[in-house]
């Protein structure tokens, strides 16, 4: 059985796995999921959640995704895959083998389905902010909030 903690831990492990797969000598890449304080107002939540990260920033923005699960699989397709695109990887040594348009879907099927089951009946916000300082190179930041958990999803890289 799948409990809300196995879960979590299923999608932990395989993110801190992509972060190595796509890490190189030049930039490190930062991919994590955690679970945040809940508040049900979304806005208090994640500024309680940066706060207790100690990050400052001087702007968020919130915005609702709708329908959500299409935009988290194609930020997560961007960031997890990226040592498959030309630019980001030396074909010579993958002896020009990488994942087909197929392949990369059903390479993404277990996780996103480990995140439904996690969440069940939520909202997605991407949310944005002006970081007072160094925060990350590039990055998305979602929350995932339910009646009953809150989750930061968070995807970047930095030099």
């Amino acid at each position: 059985m799948n409990t809300s903690a196995s879960l979590l831990g299923k999608l932990q492990g395989f993110l801190i796995a992509m972060e190595q797969i796509n890490t190189r000598v030049n930039h490190g890449c930062t991919f994590s999921i955690d679970p945040i304080a809940m508040d049900a107002d979304p806005t208090a939540c994640i500024t309680r959640a940066l706060a207790d990260q100690s990050i400052e920033f001087t702007d968020l923005k919130l915005e609702p995704l709708e329908p959500w699960r299409p935009a988290v699989k194609s930020c997560l397709s961007r960031w997890l895959l990226q040592f498959q695109e030309p630019e980001n990887c030396d074909r010579s040594l993958w002896n020009h083998e990488h994942l087909p348009e197929i392949d990369r879907k059903r390479f993404l099927q277990p996780p996103l389905e480990w995140l439904d089951a996690l969440v069940g009946k939520c909202d997605v916000y991407e949310f944005k902010i002006h970081p007072v300082g160094f925060y990350e190179c590039d990055w998305n930041d979602f929350l995932i909030h339910s009646t009953e958990s809150a989750y930061w999803l968070h995807l970047g890289v930095s030099d």
